[in-house]
């Protein structure tokens, strides 16, 4: 009896000490499992927070290495504006980028996947101030021309004025036209026959633009009486003050394209004014041949190809100052 006994009990210590081994073999692999599962979580997280904030860091690095290339620029202009002679600058063009050389300055367009850049406007980046200005045309609409082109649904009258704006190309009629779509006053086109209005293209709400030769027109402001409306038009270069003012003024704005924001940098020279001699000085910028450079390893050759002073509203001494990319 005592010898079953003693059986009974071995055999219940092997039973219960098997399952505790089994128990803690299971425990062993049901942790792993959890702590594989944490892992592959964590992982995916930072991932999922991660990749923006390191796509955001090379793009800044990227906008950050053309901003100082452009300044460098500006720089090495001024220098060779200065003294006339020839100096070399060796730029890096990224791939889908463009740098582009027009009498207008120097550009560059490079595209990034997180906004760096807030402006859709110009804004300066080396200044506190724009190189130019826009011109306002302040119009005031008193006449009445309800034969216009019908380009929207309205109520009343469309107001109506004949005016001369400036553009690029010079000076040139309009019939301006605002319309009330219901709320008042707050629809305007601008063309050359308010009865033949092309109205894809010739008219805009209040903030729209539209262009006409290559110059834009901003319809700024429309009063709800239909009575007066602000079109912002030509650029005009702003004058500086020598030895305060900056001559290279290096502008930047972005717009959304498709999943990308395009980023554009504009380096514009505008002419300072002596404040002791009322003299203007003026970089003018040319480029006969290489003006245009896209994604690889470029030199940009710039020098002086003549220095002239001539009388105008002011003593102007200007340098011309030629590029070319290769």
């Amino acid at each position: 009896m005592n010898y079953f006994s003693r059986e009974t009990e071995r055999n219940s210590f092997k039973s219960r000490f098997t399952f505790f081994i089994k128990m803690r073999s299971q425990s062993t692999v049901v942790s792993s499992v959890l702590i594989s599962g944490i892992i592959i979580a964590i992982v995916g997280m930072v991932y999922v927070w991660g990749t923006p904030l390191v796509q955001k860091s090379s793009d800044k690095a990227n906008i950050d290495a053309i901003r100082n290339s452009m300044e460098d620029i500006n720089e090495l202009i001024l220098d060779v504006a200065s003294t006339g002679s020839m100096r070399k600058y060796e730029i890096n063009v990224g791939s889908n980028d463009e740098l582009k050389v027009t009498s207008e300055g120097i550009f560059y367009r490079t595209y990034t996947s997180v906004p760096i850049i807030s402006s859709a406007e110009w804004t300066p980046l080396n200044t506190y101030e724009l190189a130019f200005e826009r011109e306002n045309n302040l119009i005031t609409t008193d006449g009445v021309k309800n034969d216009a082109t019908s380009c929207v649904p309205h109520v009343g009258n469309v107001k109506y004025k004949r005016v001369n704006i400036t553009l690029k190309t010079g000076k040139k009629e309009f019939d301006v036209v605002v319309f009330d779509r219901g709320s008042g006053y707050d629809y305007a086109c601008i063309s050359e026959d308010a009865t033949n209005i092309d109205c894809a293209s010739d008219c805009q709400a209040e903030g729209g633009s539209i262009n006409k030769e290559g110059t834009y027109l901003t319809f700024l402001y429309i009063n709800s009486t239909g009575y007066n409306i602000n079109v912002l038009g030509r650029r005009i270069e702003r004058i500086g003050t020598l030895g305060e003012s900056e001559m290279g003024v290096l502008m930047a704005k972005a717009t959304q394209v498709g999943n990308k924001q395009k980023v554009e940098f504009w380096l514009m020279f505008r002419p300072l004014k002596d404040p002791i001699t009322g003299n203007l000085n003026r970089v003018n910028i040319t480029c006969d041949e290489g003006c245009l450079a896209l994604s690889g390893r470029h030199t940009i050759q710039i020098s002086r190809s003549e220095q002239n002073t001539y009388f105008g509203e002011y003593p102007t001494t200007e340098s011309v100052i030629n590029i070319k990319i290769t």
